[in-house]
């Protein structure tokens, strides 16, 4: 293979790291610089490096350092690109294909028209990157900063398709306020977990919010990952995150006791509402790729969605009602309940049938949006 990397006119870095990279590039194997990587503990420096179109594929970059590199075409699918600096680097149309490149500093780097699929890049810094023109499905983005981007336009689908805006460009900071992401509070659940202990997060934050709204909680994502249970939380600024965290877990303390003498009449409303939703629910995939990818609420696709059965039977109507009745409830919650099943037997609409069985047995946006009239009912 010809040496073509080996004219080196801007390279400012260390030249024995260069040197091995080299070594490995010809010879068409990460191997000898991975095992090299993982024998010495020196962060490598590449700056000012020229690799356009190299294959660097499954290349451990961790921390290295990719300063006004020239790494244009190069590919780094499933590359360790952790912590890795490429501040001002030319990375256009770069394949980068479920990589890794959690905490990476992508400050002011040229990324347009890069295939980024299935990349995370979860706390990077892209201040003033440029990213028109990239290929953004199932990228991992929680926490990173994107303030100042250079974005025309991006592809949204999972083979590279899908221009997202269709027909027009984003306009002045309109990427940024789309897929911007913020601080998250992490609320793990290692006992009772249900949809009403979703209902109870949600609203908990619109108590808190509307009692003091500096830290503008929002609930984003419900995850199991690890086999735990957790939501996440965002607030505004990272320094809020365990004040927060604190706030909101007294507050579900708090409604959790609040519930806990109506619980017999919750459980067999749980049973009803099943029933008349008959059937289980159909899970299906929600993702728009318009906005954005993963479980998100509040404005964004939640990635799970329960549809139900478009009609509640006389009979079951009638028997939901002679249950709120024959309950112990204070008159005005029993007049809300009643309210609430008109509401999903007249109105008959898929949206308002669908927040009543998420009630029982879901996680929607649409449901969490009925949790104030839910909760009054319930308390």
């Amino acid at each position: 293979m010809p040496k073509v990397y080996r004219k080196q006119d801007t390279f400012r870095g260390n030249i024995k790291h260069l040197a091995i990279l080299l070594e490995s590039i010809e010879q068409k194997t990460s191997g000898i610089w991975n095992d090299w990587r993982r024998e010495n503990h020196e962060m490598p420096d590449l700056m000012g490096v020229t690799l356009s179109g190299a294959d660097l594929s499954n290349f451990d970059f961790s921390a290295t350092a990719f300063d006004d590199a020239n790494l244009s075409d190069a590919n780094f699918t499933s590359c360790d690109l952790s912590g890795a600096n490429f501040y001002r680097a030319n990375m256009t149309r770069v394949q980068m294909l479920h990589a890794s490149a959690y905490g990476g500093q992508f400050r002011k780097a040229n990324l347009a028209n890069a295939s980024l699929l299935g990349t995370v890049f979860n706390s990077a810094n892209l201040k003033g990157a440029t990213l028109t023109g990239c290929k953004i499905h199932g990228i991992g983005r929680t926490g990173w900063e994107i303030e100042d981007v250079v974005c025309d336009y991006v592809y949204t689908g999972p083979l590279g398709e899908g221009r997202f805006p269709k027909e027009k460009d984003f306009e002045n900071g309109e990427f940024e306020k789309i897929y911007k992401t913020y601080p998250l509070i992490d609320l793990e659940f290692h006992d009772k977990f249900d949809a009403l202990t979703i209902l109870m997060v949600n609203f908990a934050s619109i108590q808190l919010n509307k009692e003091d709204g500096k830290f503008d909680f929002q609930v984003k994502e419900v995850s199991t990952y690890g086999n735990i249970p957790t939501i996440k939380v965002s607030v505004k600024t990272k320094e809020q995150i365990l004040e927060g965290t604190e706030l909101l877990k007294k507050r579900i303390d708090d409604l959790q006791e609040q519930l806990a003498s109506r619980q017999v009449d919750v459980d067999k409303l749980y049973g009803l509402l099943t029933e008349a939703m008959s059937g289980p629910p159909r899970i299906q995939n929600t993702f728009n790729s318009d906005v954005s990818i993963g479980q998100f609420i509040n404005g964004n696709s939640f990635g799970r969605q329960t549809n139900m059965p478009n009609d509640l039977s006389g009979d079951i109507y009638l028997k939901l009602v002679k249950e709120i009745e024959s309950s112990d409830l204070p008159k005005k919650d029993k007049t809300i309940g009643k309210k609430l099943l008109d509401e999903v037997k007249n109105n008959a609409t898929s949206a308002t049938q669908k927040q009543v069985g998420s009630w029982a047995n879901s996680l929607t946006k649409k449901a969490l949006e009925q949790l104030p009239k839910l909760i009054e009912y319930l308390c």
